[in-house]
Protein backbone atom coordinates (compact mmCIF):
# COMPACT_ATOMS: atom_id res chain seq x y z
CA UNK A 1 0.00 0.00 0.00
CA UNK A 2 1.25 3.32 -0.83
CA UNK A 3 1.39 6.43 1.09
CA UNK A 4 0.88 10.02 0.31
CA UNK A 5 4.80 11.11 0.10
CA UNK A 6 3.29 14.96 0.53
CA UNK A 7 2.42 13.87 4.07
CA UNK A 8 5.25 11.81 4.43
CA UNK A 9 8.97 11.50 4.48
CA UNK A 10 10.12 7.99 3.90
CA UNK A 11 12.13 6.71 6.96
CA UNK A 12 14.29 3.38 7.35
CA UNK A 13 14.49 0.54 9.47
CA UNK A 14 17.42 -1.56 9.48
CA UNK A 15 17.78 -5.24 10.36
CA UNK A 16 20.83 -6.54 11.98
CA UNK A 17 21.60 -10.40 9.86
CA UNK A 18 24.28 -12.46 8.19
CA UNK A 19 24.57 -12.33 4.29
CA UNK A 20 27.14 -11.85 1.11
CA UNK A 21 25.53 -10.52 -2.58
CA UNK A 22 27.03 -9.88 -5.92
CA UNK A 23 26.59 -6.46 -4.65
CA UNK A 24 27.92 -5.34 -1.46
CA UNK A 25 25.96 -3.34 0.50
CA UNK A 26 27.50 -0.29 2.14
CA UNK A 27 29.26 -0.32 5.44
CA UNK A 28 26.75 0.48 8.30
CA UNK A 29 29.35 1.28 10.87
CA UNK A 30 30.86 3.97 8.62
CA UNK A 31 30.55 7.76 8.68
CA UNK A 32 29.00 8.14 5.70
CA UNK A 33 26.05 5.69 5.87
CA UNK A 34 23.40 7.90 5.37
CA UNK A 35 20.81 6.63 7.80
CA UNK A 36 20.47 7.86 11.45
CA UNK A 37 18.76 6.38 14.70
CA UNK A 38 15.66 7.99 16.17
CA UNK A 39 14.32 7.54 19.45
CA UNK A 40 12.03 4.74 19.63
CA UNK A 41 9.73 2.87 21.72
CA UNK A 42 9.82 -1.30 22.46
CA UNK A 43 7.53 -3.65 23.47
CA UNK A 44 8.09 -7.41 24.10
CA UNK A 45 4.65 -10.05 23.50
CA UNK A 46 6.32 -13.50 24.89
CA UNK A 47 2.72 -14.65 23.91
CA UNK A 48 3.21 -14.09 20.33
CA UNK A 49 6.94 -14.21 20.60
CA UNK A 50 6.51 -10.35 18.80
CA UNK A 51 8.86 -7.11 19.29
CA UNK A 52 7.67 -4.14 18.31
CA UNK A 53 8.68 -0.72 18.00
CA UNK A 54 6.83 2.67 17.24
CA UNK A 55 8.69 5.84 16.68
CA UNK A 56 7.14 9.03 15.36
CA UNK A 57 8.84 10.58 12.32
CA UNK A 58 7.99 14.04 10.72
CA UNK A 59 4.70 13.92 12.94
CA UNK A 60 4.06 10.18 11.63
CA UNK A 61 3.56 7.21 13.47
CA UNK A 62 5.44 4.18 12.32
CA UNK A 63 5.26 0.79 13.60
CA UNK A 64 7.26 -2.40 13.41
CA UNK A 65 6.60 -6.01 14.49
CA UNK A 66 8.68 -8.96 13.98
CA UNK A 67 7.59 -12.19 14.97
CA UNK A 68 8.97 -15.61 16.18
CA UNK A 69 8.32 -18.91 15.86
CA UNK A 70 9.82 -22.53 17.53
CA UNK A 71 12.43 -23.97 15.09
CA UNK A 72 10.71 -27.68 13.67
CA UNK A 73 12.62 -29.50 11.54
CA UNK A 74 9.28 -31.29 10.27
CA UNK A 75 8.78 -27.76 8.37
CA UNK A 76 9.28 -28.22 4.98
CA UNK A 77 9.28 -24.86 4.29
CA UNK A 78 12.60 -23.92 6.21
CA UNK A 79 16.02 -22.96 4.14
CA UNK A 80 18.31 -25.43 4.82
CA UNK A 81 20.61 -22.50 5.53
CA UNK A 82 19.85 -19.66 7.86
CA UNK A 83 20.81 -16.43 9.13
CA UNK A 84 21.91 -16.11 13.02
CA UNK A 85 24.24 -19.55 12.97
CA UNK A 86 27.43 -20.95 12.42
CA UNK A 87 26.25 -23.79 10.30
CA UNK A 88 23.64 -25.12 12.51
CA UNK A 89 19.64 -24.98 13.35
CA UNK A 90 18.34 -21.67 15.56
CA UNK A 91 16.25 -21.92 18.33
CA UNK A 92 13.48 -19.58 16.64
CA UNK A 93 13.23 -18.19 13.25
CA UNK A 94 11.62 -14.91 11.80
CA UNK A 95 7.27 -15.64 10.73
CA UNK A 96 6.65 -11.99 9.91
CA UNK A 97 7.56 -8.65 9.48
CA UNK A 98 5.34 -6.00 9.52
CA UNK A 99 5.53 -2.18 8.98
CA UNK A 100 3.21 0.88 9.10
CA UNK A 101 2.60 4.30 8.67
CA UNK A 102 0.14 6.29 10.29
CA UNK A 103 -1.63 2.76 10.44
CA UNK A 104 -1.60 2.21 6.56
CA UNK A 105 0.62 -1.34 6.46
CA UNK A 106 3.25 -1.31 3.94
CA UNK A 107 3.88 -5.09 2.18
CA UNK A 108 7.32 -6.92 2.72
CA UNK A 109 7.71 -9.66 0.13
CA UNK A 110 8.62 -12.67 2.38
CA UNK A 111 11.56 -14.06 0.76
CA UNK A 112 13.38 -10.99 2.00
CA UNK A 113 13.46 -12.46 5.77
CA UNK A 114 12.61 -16.18 5.29
CA UNK A 115 15.99 -17.30 6.18
CA UNK A 116 16.33 -14.78 9.10
CA UNK A 117 17.08 -16.94 13.04
CA UNK A 118 18.02 -16.33 16.12
CA UNK A 119 18.71 -17.99 19.47
CA UNK A 120 16.91 -15.57 22.01
CA UNK A 121 13.84 -13.50 22.09
CA UNK A 122 13.01 -10.96 24.24
CA UNK A 123 13.23 -6.90 23.41
CA UNK A 124 16.29 -5.12 22.46
CA UNK A 125 16.46 -6.56 18.31
CA UNK A 126 15.21 -3.50 16.87
CA UNK A 127 16.32 -0.39 15.74
CA UNK A 128 14.78 2.50 13.88
CA UNK A 129 16.61 4.98 11.47
CA UNK A 130 15.56 7.48 9.10
CA UNK A 131 17.40 10.01 6.13
CA UNK A 132 16.02 12.33 4.28
CA UNK A 133 14.18 10.45 1.55
CA UNK A 134 13.71 6.53 3.23
CA UNK A 135 13.31 5.22 6.86
CA UNK A 136 14.93 1.68 8.13
CA UNK A 137 13.82 -0.88 10.32
CA UNK A 138 17.01 -2.88 11.72
CA UNK A 139 16.90 -6.24 13.17
CA UNK A 140 20.01 -7.93 15.65
CA UNK A 141 20.15 -11.39 15.55
CA UNK A 142 22.32 -14.53 16.19
CA UNK A 143 24.95 -14.87 18.39
CA UNK A 144 28.58 -15.45 18.32
CA UNK A 145 29.55 -16.77 14.88
CA UNK A 146 26.26 -16.22 13.77
CA UNK A 147 25.59 -12.88 14.66
CA UNK A 148 24.08 -10.29 11.78
CA UNK A 149 22.35 -7.34 11.31
CA UNK A 150 19.37 -6.35 8.41
CA UNK A 151 18.35 -2.87 7.37
CA UNK A 152 14.92 -3.08 5.63
CA UNK A 153 14.80 0.11 3.99
CA UNK A 154 11.71 1.83 2.47
CA UNK A 155 11.56 5.01 -0.05
CA UNK A 156 8.30 6.58 -0.44
CA UNK A 157 6.72 3.44 -2.83
CA UNK A 158 7.22 1.38 0.00
CA UNK A 159 9.48 -1.24 0.49
CA UNK A 160 12.62 -1.28 -1.22
CA UNK A 161 16.02 -3.11 -0.42
CA UNK A 162 17.54 -4.84 2.51
CA UNK A 163 21.21 -5.06 3.61
CA UNK A 164 22.34 -7.64 5.57
CA UNK A 165 25.61 -8.23 7.29
CA UNK A 166 27.18 -11.38 8.72
CA UNK A 167 29.65 -11.48 11.48
CA UNK A 168 33.03 -13.98 11.75
CA UNK A 169 35.45 -14.36 13.63
CA UNK A 170 37.41 -12.46 10.84
CA UNK A 171 35.09 -9.37 11.92
CA UNK A 172 32.03 -8.16 8.69
CA UNK A 173 32.05 -9.30 5.62
CA UNK A 174 30.48 -7.13 2.77
CA UNK A 175 26.93 -6.51 3.16
CA UNK A 176 24.07 -8.24 0.68
CA UNK A 177 21.29 -6.36 -0.77
CA UNK A 178 18.14 -8.03 -1.58
CA UNK A 179 15.43 -6.06 -3.44
CA UNK A 180 11.42 -6.78 -3.68
CA UNK A 181 10.75 -8.90 -7.08
CA UNK A 182 14.10 -10.06 -7.60
CA UNK A 183 16.05 -13.09 -7.50
CA UNK A 184 17.51 -12.59 -4.04
CA UNK A 185 21.43 -13.82 -2.97
CA UNK A 186 21.65 -16.88 -1.03
CA UNK A 187 23.51 -17.30 2.27
CA UNK A 188 26.99 -16.36 2.13
CA UNK A 189 29.98 -18.93 2.86
CA UNK A 190 32.36 -17.56 5.63
CA UNK A 191 34.30 -15.21 4.29
CA UNK A 192 37.85 -15.98 3.46
CA UNK A 193 41.24 -13.64 4.39
CA UNK A 194 43.55 -13.36 1.34
CA UNK A 195 46.53 -10.79 1.68
CA UNK A 196 45.04 -9.53 4.96
CA UNK A 197 41.95 -8.23 3.37
CA UNK A 198 38.10 -9.77 3.15
CA UNK A 199 38.37 -11.70 -0.78
CA UNK A 200 34.90 -11.86 -2.55
CA UNK A 201 33.02 -15.32 -2.92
Amino acid sequence: MKYHTSRFLPFVILIQSCARSPMAAPDYRKNNYPFQVAPSTEHWDPISLTEKIRAQFKNHDVEAAVSLRKFSHQNEQDPKIWWGTDGGFPNYVVRDIKVSVDSAALKIPPEIFSDFADFSVGKGHLDFLYSKKEFVIRYMGGNGAGYYTADLIFSADGFDRAYIWKLSSLGYGPGVIRRANAKQPPFPRPPVRSNGSFRGL
